[in-house]
């Protein structure tokens, strides 16, 4: 095989290069367990009607990955806001389709924000909480900032606490739906 993970014993069969294939099942089992244990904790912050009305693989999946990603902020701090900010500009997708917003021409979390503020369907306070996530987010994933000539830079708790937001604003704006003001 290409990885030279797998040796053909001829036939169309092959085994794993290791012998102890049981190693490598055990890690998996552990990934898939963390990924369902970071499902569960995402759920259970956004609550069942939110899970329910939001896209599962574009805004669910991507929550879930942004708070994997925050588990090791330290690492890679820019990770979690990537996933979490692709979270919310899908979500914000979402919520203009069910509104009847066109913001096939909004690029960004801001632009969309800003659409949707135009057309009525986000408070003020739901929008510049979501304003807050699009300046984060440019500065964590958009480079070199013309404003300071440099990268800005992104601190672990900035990229915890920016997927915790993320939940909170996506869950607020489905309760909005719903007739239900909270921030």
């Amino acid at each position: 095989t290409y990885a030279q993970s797998l040796v053909s014993e001829g036939g169309g069969l092959y085994r794993p290069r290791y012998e102890a294939p049981a190693k490598h099942l055990l890690i998996m089992d552990q990934v898939i367990q963390d990924r369902e244990t970071a499902a569960i904790q995402v759920r259970t912050r956004l609550n069942e009607p939110v899970v329910g009305w939001i896209d599962g693989p574009n805004v669910l999946e991507n929550l879930v990955t942004a708070y994997q990603r925050a588990g090791v902020a330290t690492d890679d701090p820019r990770a979690p806001i990537v996933y979490a900010g692709n979270a919310v500009e899908s979500f914000l997708s979402q919520l203009a389709a069910h509104y009847g917003v066109n913001v096939q021409n909004a690029h960004g979390i801001n632009a969309k924000a800003d659409a949707l503020a135009r057309a009525h369907h986000l408070l003020d306070k739901h929008k510049f909480m979501v304003k807050y996530l699009g300046h984060v987010r440019n500065a964590a994933d958009h480079g070199l900032d013309p404003n300071i000539n440099t990268q800005w830079g992104v601190s672990p708790n900035t990229a915890v606490e920016y997927v915790h937001v993320a939940q909170s604003v996506i869950s607020a704006l489905v309760r909005r739906i719903n007739g239900e003001f909270t921030v």
